[in-house]
């Protein structure tokens, strides 16, 4: 969700949630020029909590090579915000390149700095990152000259470890605006097919599982189509 329509006003976009808390972005221009400002928000409590500064520029789409995510550290009971990005002064254009600029960061709410990670994703990551039994998960972003796999970055919030899975296998050609949702504490795999059927999966375990599929009568081509995911029940 987008709030702000006015080019001189800061863009809000909600990036996600987790364990009821939301995080949102705030970006000058659109994000091309300034940094983001990230903001964590409990509407029960109705409290705004603002990160220190961060020079990441997340986009307004999941185009974009880099992206956040909050997850929950259950054996220290804090939540820490992950930022995973390109440093600024790089311009890769191929795999090893971008892989040699990953930057990950980690801030831990209630610290008033960011830490750098040793560990970085093996893939660029893009998209809202979605919390789930302990892992934050994000897409793969596409590297021109590679294959666009649309494979899945898992990150360890307690171990602060990262890792590739797979998603299921079962989509075929001509499935388009892959999306990672949050289920209402699990992490769904989104599949829109050229306008006529939606799919979602849900990962199990360590197997994705169907959770749901449905065509649109009629179609509708060129029109984009998106699960939300439950935030609430």
């Amino acid at each position: 969700m987008e709030l702000g329509c006015n080019e001189s006003l800061p863009v809000v976009i909600v990036r996600g949630s987790c364990n009821w808390l939301l995080y949102l972005s705030l970006a000058q221009n659109h994000g091309r020029d300034l940094g983001t400002t990230l903001v964590v928000v409990n509407p029960l409590r109705k409290e705004c909590y603002q990160l220190p500064p961060i020079d990441i520029r997340l986009g307004k789409t999941s185009g974009t090579r880099e992206s956040c995510g909050l997850g929950f550290d259950a054996s220290t009971n804090t939540f820490k915000m992950v930022c995973v990005s390109v440093r600024r002064e790089a311009h890769p254009v191929s795999l090893d390149e971008v892989r040699k600029n990953l930057r990950t960061r980690v801030h831990v709410l209630g610290t008033d700095s960011w830490r750098d990670l040793p560990k970085v994703p093996s893939y660029p990551i893009t998209g809202e990152g979605v919390f789930a039994h302990g892992y934050l998960y994000w897409l793969t972003a596409y590297v021109p000259g590679e294959a666009y796999s649309d494979q899945v970055i898992r990150y360890d919030v307690r171990k602060e470890e990262f890792r590739l899975i797979y998603p299921t296998k079962e989509t075929g050609d001509g499935w388009i605006n892959t999306r990672l949702v949050d289920l209402h504490g699990e992490v769904g795999y989104s599949y829109n097919h050229l306008g006529k059927t939606m799919e979602v999966w849900v990962l199990k375990q360590k197997e994705w599982v169907p959770y749901c599929r449905f065509d649109y009568k009629p179609p509708l081509p060129f029109v984009e189509v998106m699960v939300l995911g439950l935030w609430n029940k």
